[in-house]
């Protein structure tokens, strides 16, 4: 009788970004899977202290109004929606999304 495994093995690390890949086989459907993640905590304290210190009106043309991890950015980048102003400001306005808008309000 032979014994089906299932391995996990790290591929990388990015101490700039926090960013971890690992690669996951699973030996009972043959399938490999590359998993990112990423500690999202400094990025979202960083951004509620941005919202907290943001002036209470926009000025000018330019603002800052949100800051993303790389890893949500790709994902972003993947489903279309960096590329969809309309959708990226439905994004943005999410309350699930609000950790990573750096002024209140609505974009």
């Amino acid at each position: 009788m032979s014994e089906t495994r299932s391995y996990t093995r790290p591929l990388s690390i990015d101490p700039f970004t926090g960013q971890r890949q690992t690669w996951h086989y699973d030996a009972t459907d043959d399938s490999v899977t590359v998993a990112t993640e990423q500690d999202v905590t400094a990025i979202v304290e960083a951004n509620k202290a941005a919202a907290a210190s943001a002036p209470s009106r926009y000025g000018g043309e330019m603002h800052r109004v949100a800051s993303i991890p790389m890893s949500v950015y790709w994902e972003l980048k993947e489903k279309g929606i960096l590329r969809d102003q309309k959708a990226l400001r439905k994004w943005l306005n999410d309350p699930d999304n609000r950790v990573f808008r750096t002024r209140f309000g609505r974009v």
